[in-house]
C-alpha cells in the first residue's frame, strides 16, 4: 500500500515457479514469472547475501549495475563478514566468478594470479597457525636476504616460499612472486611480504613478538664476532660468520663441524657425510655411530 502510516502486506513466493508460499492477511499473492530483469537482479542479489560465488556472466553484469555505488574494497569487505557471519565452508572467493565483482575490468588479466596468492596466504596462515610450527617467517626472511638491503629479489623470494613447502607448483610461486611486486622494482619487501599475505603479526615470528611493531633496522643485532650488523631476531647465528649471541660458533642442525680442535679445517659438513668433504678427518662422534 502506498499509504504512509499503513503497513504494508506481503506475499513470500518461490524462486522456482512464483508460486505463493506465505502470504499477509489482505495481501493479494498472484503468481509471477521470475524471469523478468529486476527480479532476476533481485534473486542475484540475494545469492550475494548468501555468499553464493557461482553466477552467469549476465548476472555478474546485474550485479555489477546494482553496485555501482559500492568501491571494490566495500564490497570485497561486506561479502567477507557475510561469509564469516555465516561460517561457510568455501570462503575463498578468488578463483571463482565473483572475483570479477570484486576486480577492476582492466585488471582481470590478474585473476589468476590474484588466486593463487589468496590460496598461498591462507596456507601460510594456517602453518603459522599450527601448534607444532617451527617456521621463524622474519628469521626466514633476513637468512635470503643475502645483500641485507631489507628486500628479496625474485629468486630470493621464490627460494623462501618453496622452502615453506605449502604445496605450490613453482609455476604458481613465480606468478605469485611478480605480483607482490606492486611497484614493479624487482624487488620485495618485508612489509609487501606481510601486507599481500595478510598475514597477523603475531605470526610473524616466534623469536621475540614484542619487536614487531618496531623498525627492522632496530631489531636487527650486531655480531660480535664480525661486526655484522644486520641480523634479525629470530637469527640463531650471525648469516656472515656463523657465530651466535654468545659469540660462540653455532653449527647448524643438519650439519658437523670439522672440529678445528682435532686438526681439522672447520667446515660444515651434511650429516650424512662420516667424512670431511675438505681435509678427510672423521666427524668426530664417528665412534659412537653404529653402522
Amino acid at each position: 500500500r502506498d499509504v504512509v502510516g499503513l503497513p504494508s502486506d506481503f506475499a513470500l513466493l518461490s524462486i522456482e515457479d512464483g508460486s505463493a508460499i506465505d502470504v499477509t492477511p489482505g495481501a493479494v499473492a498472484v503468481p509471477a514469472p521470475l524471469d523478468t530483469p529486476r527480479k532476476k537482479l533481485a534473486l542475484s542479489c540475494l545469492r550475494f547475501v548468501n555468499c553464493d560465488m557461482h553466477y552467469t556472466d549476465d548476472e555478474l553484469a546485474g550485479l555489477e549495475r546494482a553496485f555501482a555505488g559500492s568501491s571494490i574494497p566495500d564490497r570485497i569487505h561486506f561479502f567477507e563478514d557475510c561469509l564469516r557471519l555465516r561460517r561457510r565452508e568455501k570462503y575463498l572467493w578468488g578463483d571463482t566468478p565473483l572475483a570479477k565483482l570484486f576486480t577492476d575490468k582492466a585488471e582481470w588479466h590478474l585473476l589468476e594470479a590474484r588466486a593463487r596468492l589468496q590460496q598461498m596466504g591462507l596456507a601460510l596462515t594456517r602453518l603459522l597457525r599450527s601448534p607444532k610450527n617451527q617456521v621463524d617467517l622474519l628469521a626466514l626472511f633476513s637468512r635470503m636476504d643475502k645483500d641485507s638491503d631489507g628486500a628479496l629479489t625474485y629468486g630470493e623470494t621464490q627460494r623462501l616460499l618453496e622452502d615453506l613447502r605449502l604445496g605450490f607448483s613453482p609455476a604458481d610461486i613465480a606468478t605469485v612472486v611478480e605480483l607482490l611486486d606492486q611497484e614493479e622494482r624487482h624487488r620485495i619487501t618485508w612489509d609487501g611480504l606481510v601486507g599481500a599475505f595478510a598475514l597477523p603479526p603475531e605470526l610473524l615470528t616466534i623469536a621475540d613478538d614484542a619487536g614487531l611493531d618496531g623498525d627492522l633496522e632496530e631489531q636487527r643485532w650486531v655480531c660480535s664476532n664480525c661486526t655484522f650488523a644486520w641480523n634479525f631476531p629470530g637469527d640463531v647465528e650471525c648469516q656472515v660468520c656463523g657465530y651466535g649471541w654468545d659469540g660462540t660458533l653455532h653449527v647448524p642442525s643438519d650439519k658437523w663441524m670439522c672440529d678445528p680442535a682435532m686438526g681439522g679445517c672447520s667446515l660444515f659438513n651434511d650429516e650424512s657425510l662420516f667424512y670431511c668433504e675438505i681435509c678427510n678427518k672423521s666427524r668426530p662422534n664417528l665412534n659412537n655411530i653404529r653402522f
